[in-house]
């Protein structure tokens, strides 16, 4: 019991032996089965001992489609300051999984002030109405597509998410690689796409 009241999320605090079965204090099967998110304990003591949680929070709702419960989220929302403090690789590691959830839409849509928190370059739209189902159309294995998208939407100007690609990227401490191809991405949303099939392959 003691080590499972340390875990995050009730739902990764059940633990199990052919002994004596399932053993799960703080309700996580139940939490499971309503496909809901809840901390173990009080949420401020939870995230405030590691605020990466914040972020885990958001992406097992977007990969699962849990809802997040309301103490939870509101204290995932009024903590979101604590995420200046975590590295940049742990925030991009979170990032590209969350982006990857079938469910990152609504998630976004809804908690975008907590992304922005973390990630400074996009703080001032933060307060601004958001949709990104764009995302929906994005191929799984690419996480350059995806974090290209995921500007846009942030931005809601190809423009704009040209010139967030470099700032964002460098605050995350990208590979070169992966920098360079989400700048040139964001910088082919201005491209009209040709009609043309022979320019089309000029252009790709």
């Amino acid at each position: 019991r003691e080590d499972l009241s340390r875990r995050d999320f009730t739902v990764n605090a059940v633990c199990y032996s052919p002994g004596t079965g399932y053993y799960d204090p703080f309700g996580g099967m139940a939490d499971i089965k309503r496909r809901l998110l809840r901390t173990v304990g009080d949420p401020n003591e939870r995230f405030c001992e590691d605020a990466l949680r914040i972020l885990r929070v958001l992406r097992f709702a977007a990969v699962l489609g849990f809802e997040i419960e309301s103490e939870t989220a509101s204290a995932a929302v009024s903590l979101r300051g604590l995420l200046c403090s975590i590295s940049a690789e742990r925030i991009m590691a979170e990032l590209k999984k969350l982006l990857a959830g079938r469910f990152a839409p609504e998630v976004l849509n809804a908690y975008f002030v907590i992304l922005a928190a973390a990630l400074p370059p996009l703080a001032e739209y933060a307060e601004t109405a958001m949709d990104f189902s764009p995302l929906r159309g994005c191929p799984k294995q690419s996480d350059a597509v995806r974090l290209s998208v995921f500007l846009l939407c942030a931005a809601k100007s190809a423009q704009k998410a040209a010139a967030l690609a470099e700032p964002v990227m460098r605050f995350l401490k990208s590979d070169n690689r992966l920098r360079k191809e989400v700048c040139l991405l964001t910088e082919m949303f201005s491209v009209p796409v040709p009609a043309d099939k022979t320019d089309l392959k000029h252009l790709l």
